[in-house]
């Protein structure tokens, strides 16, 4: 766990964790506290991420569709792209931790797996 801080202060965190291949990592939880956004700390925050793990070719993640402001923030500040939509035709996965999930007796969807997987390719150097 990555903890944001400000004027020594936390006012977020983030979680990254390795990849599925050497090169990559996710960005599994990113967040602000409420009342701190649209200040630029989740920009600079990003900044320093990607500083931190200069040896990431790819990032990876992943938000729900109903969360316009994450897929901005995504998309239109870190430079982020959505490479796949989960939804009732292409249902998501599931975590790699979940072997057993195929033998589970098929479960409804109830819509609450839509969502977008994101991958940023930074730039080599």
């Amino acid at each position: 766990m990555l903890h944001l801080l400000e004027n020594g202060e936390r006012v977020g965190g983030a979680v990254v964790v390795p990849g599925r291949e050497a090169g990559r990592r996710a960005l599994e939880l990113f967040f602000i506290d409420a009342g701190r956004e649209g200040k630029g700390l989740g920009r600079r925050a990003w900044r320093a991420i990607e500083e931190r793990y200069p040896d990431t070719r790819v990032w990876e993640s992943f938000t729900p569709h109903f969360e316009v402001r994450n897929i901005h923030f995504y998309i239109n500040v870190c430079g982020f792209h959505a490479v796949e939509f989960f939804h009732e035709g292409h249902p998501h996965p599931g975590p790699p931790e979940e072997p057993d999930a195929a033998d589970r007796p098929d479960e409804s969807f109830d819509g609450e797996d839509r969502g977008f997987r994101f991958e940023k390719v930074m730039p080599t150097r």
